[in-house]
């Protein structure tokens, strides 16, 4: 990733009430393309370690599922290249 970009930290906000919070990823966007990446934690431990009353289980699956929301168009456009070039290959004599 080259050029301008933007970019915003994920936070996990433990209690809304008091609003402690902990960083826990980032997300990353081009200015001139669109492309937006995400980085986000599976180290359960800091964050249990910062809120001691953390249910990993939910935890960690809703960091999955939303990293998943990130991953999935670039895992998509990924098989699509790989499959015009399978034809391309094809279509050459």
């Amino acid at each position: 990733m080259e050029g301008p970009y933007s970019y915003s930290v994920t936070r996990y906000v433990h209690d809304v009430e008091t609003g402690e919070f902990i960083n826990v990823g980032v997300v990353v966007a081009l200015c001139h393309e669109p492309c937006v990446v995400a980085r986000l934690t599976t180290n359960y431990r800091r964050v249990k370690a910062a809120f001691p009353t953390l249910d990993i289980e939910v935890f960690m699956a809703r960091m999955k599922r939303l990293q998943a929301c990130f991953d999935l168009p670039f895992l998509l456009e990924a098989l699509y290249r790989r499959l015009i070039a399978r034809h391309e290959r094809v279509r050459r004599p």
